[in-house]
């Protein structure tokens, strides 16, 4: 019985641990992640504890789609065009809802849709104006900043029965996000090589004095002598 005990007390222990590495794992993943874009959408009432998906794209090319589950904990406020209404309180912008544990951002394993949850026992309200970032804790949306009006126009043709489908606005905001970071990569490069001085041109100092007057002989003796 002693035996059978400290079995269940092993695989008890060990599952405790594997948990706690897959949490590290999603957790890291989530930094890793793509940066995602939210669409512009109609507002969403979410009840206490309610889950549900939005709309979005990737903006980065290169990384994997967000992993089910893995939390995009960040949403810098200079793309942050999203409110989050809870009645009897002033709006919130997304970012501070996250900071106050109102609303959490999770990845659902794909690149065209993140998941909003109301964490609250009260009814929340979540609208998307316009572009929204939300990515996990270390990311940094400079690049994308700098084509922030670029990224609405291409958001805004996805509205109306004609809109252009998302794979194709997809292509075009990796695009854009491409060219912008290839921008600041050229910037920097000229920054960091400074420019190349050359210094002035001399004139070459005179092998023989500058004459302008000069005289013949002195007491019978051939001489030159010259003043300047």
């Amino acid at each position: 019985m002693l035996g059978g005990k400290l079995g269940r007390q092993r695989r008890r222990l060990s599952c405790i641990i594997l948990a706690g590495l897959l949490g590290m794992s999603t957790a890291a993943f989530a930094s890793d992640a793509q940066r995602m874009v939210l669409a512009p959408a109609a507002c969403r009432v979410l009840a206490p504890g309610a889950y549900d998906d939005v709309d979005a794209y990737c903006l980065d090319q290169s990384r994997a789609r967000p992993a089910d589950g893995a939390i995009l904990s960040t949403v810098p406020a200079a793309v942050d065009d999203a409110s989050v209404k809870i009645t009897g309180m002033p709006p919130l912008t997304l970012s501070q809802a996250l900071a106050q544990r109102i609303v959490e951002i999770a990845g659902r394993g794909s690149n065209r849709v993140v998941g909003l949850r109301n964490l609250t026992d009260r009814t929340v309200e979540i609208c998307v104006d316009g572009p929204t970032v939300v990515m996990g804790a270390d990311g940094d949306t400079r690049d994308v900043e700098r084509i922030r009006d670029q990224i609405a126009r291409l958001l805004h043709a996805r509205e109306g029965a004609q809109g252009d489908s998302h794979e194709a606005i997809q292509q075009r905001l990796w695009a854009a996000v491409n060219a912008s970071d290839d921008t600041e990569s050229k910037k920097s490069t000229r920054d960091l090589v400074p420019p190349v001085v050359f210094p002035p041109l001399q004139k070459p100092a005179s092998a023989a004095p500058l004459r302008k007057k000069c005289a013949g002989r002195a007491d019978n003796v051939d001489v030159e002598i010259c003043t300047e």
